[in-house]
């Protein structure tokens, strides 16, 4: 399912939610995961920008997701990328670059839909929608998981 702003309608066939107006980043990163959450799930992927993930990254992916108590960003930035292969916890929330792919527990994503950060009230082209999720996650004790190299 892809959210898009107006006038940005992907090239592929696929199930797309055309805003009526443009949101801007923010708006439209936490009105998708709103819509992702009415259906049931263990786990929500939110993809923002062009990305591509690698081959069969979900068969690989869905064993080690339960044993990671946080969120997931399936990008990790060169500032970011740890000496060796592997997941590591981000230590720093004003580090958490890059709202490319995360994955987010059901209970959390559903946290950050009904009590999302009251600083975000910014105008609607805000960007910023990693450090918003990164530091609403560090404020709740929520660890975000980061792996090296990118996925």
């Amino acid at each position: 399912m892809i959210f898009a702003e107006p006038d940005s309608l992907p090239a592929f066939a696929c199930h797309v939610v055309l805003r009526p107006k443009r949101l801007g980043p923010w708006f439209n990163f936490l009105f998708g995961l709103a819509e992702l959450v009415r259906n049931p799930a263990h786990f929500y992927l939110m993809c923002q920008d062009d990305i591509e993930l690698t081959a069969g990254l979900r068969s690989w992916l869905e064993p080690q997701l339960p044993g990671l108590d946080g969120i997931v960003s399936l990008y990790a930035q060169g500032k970011n990328a740890a000496p060796s292969r592997g997941w590591h916890r981000l230590e720093n929330p004003r580090a958490g670059y890059g709202a490319l792919a995360y994955i987010f527990p059901a209970a959390i994503a559903k946290q950050l839909v009904s009590q999302p950060p009251p600083s975000v009230q910014p105008a609607p082209d805000a960007a910023q929608v990693d450090l918003k999720v990164v530091r609403w996650c560090f404020d709740r004790g929520f660890p975000v998981w980061l792996h090296t190299p990118s996925l």
